[in-house]
């Protein structure tokens, strides 16, 4: 059994690892991720998300930081990924800053959040 970290496991969800494929994962992962972003955000991106806005959430997220999914801001500060189900579903839209959920999201909600970060 392999032990994982939140952080190592956002990160594994998000690059869209299979159980299987959870042991191997940091020898394929780690290059693309030499210098590691300060803020790993995940935004949920599942049904119950989606229908709930999770699309402006994302929106929100990629307009104030000026990044897209899968990208990471210039200063290494931030890196933006998307999982199609938190396992939150009863407070979407949901969105993950390190180890912390976000729950009830609104565009004004990451604004707020990202500039405390900031």
């Amino acid at each position: 059994m392999v032990k994982l970290t939140r952080r190592e496991f956002l990160k594994l969800a998000a690059a869209g690892a299979a159980v299987a494929t959870i042991p191997a994962a940091g020898r394929w992962l780690e290059p693309a991720l030499a210098q590691e972003p300060k803020y790993w955000i995940v935004v949920c991106n599942g049904p119950t998300c989606a229908y709930m806005g999770g699309d402006k959430i994302l929106e929100a997220v990629k307009s104030e930081l000026g990044i897209d999914v899968g990208e990471t801001t210039p200063d290494n500060k931030f890196h933006l990924e998307t999982q199609p189900c938190l396992g939150a579903c009863g407070t979407a839209p949901n969105m993950v800053v390190e180890d912390k959920l976000y729950s009830h999201m609104t565009p004004e909600k990451v604004k707020r959040i990202l500039s405390e970060l900031k």
